[in-house]
């Protein structure tokens, strides 16, 4: 699997997530298994959904203070865990850079969000560095 499918899968999980309400480390643990995802991105997936998981409060805090007059839950819930994704990893994942960051955020969008989300996340995100 490539490092962009790991993150594609990451979103999933965090996607389903937020659809089930349930943003717990158990959730994704049992939920893991069900998957059965290669052993190497497995640490890479791993180690995004658990920093996210243990900072979600700045890390929504971080978003919804980027986004103008808008609150996460007026959010689509996809563009929402692209950008969790993306957010946990500027913030928390130091051996990747920024740049990549965005860049797999904006393409992730355009594969899973409609036309113009992807203006909209990349906006978000150029807020969020520049804040």
């Amino acid at each position: 699997m490539s490092r962009r499918l790991a993150r594609e899968t990451a979103m999933q999980f965090l996607y389903e997530m937020e659809i089930n309400s349930d943003l717990s480390k158990e959730y994704y643990n049992k939920n893991l298994v069900i998957k059965l995802i290669d052993s190497n991105d497995t640490v890479f997936i791993n180690n995004i959904i658990n920093t996210y998981i243990d900072n979600k409060e700045e890390v929504d805090t971080t978003i919804e203070s980027n986004l103008n007059n808008w609150k996460l839950d007026r959010l689509n819930k996809v563009e929402l865990s692209i950008l969790r994704l993306a957010v946990t990893e500027i913030k928390y994942i130091e051996d990747i850079p920024n740049k990549v960051s965005i860049n797999e955020a904006v393409e992730i969008s355009k594969r899973f969000c409609d036309d113009e989300s992807y203006v909209f996340i990349n906006g978000v995100l150029g807020e969020v560095l520049n804040g």
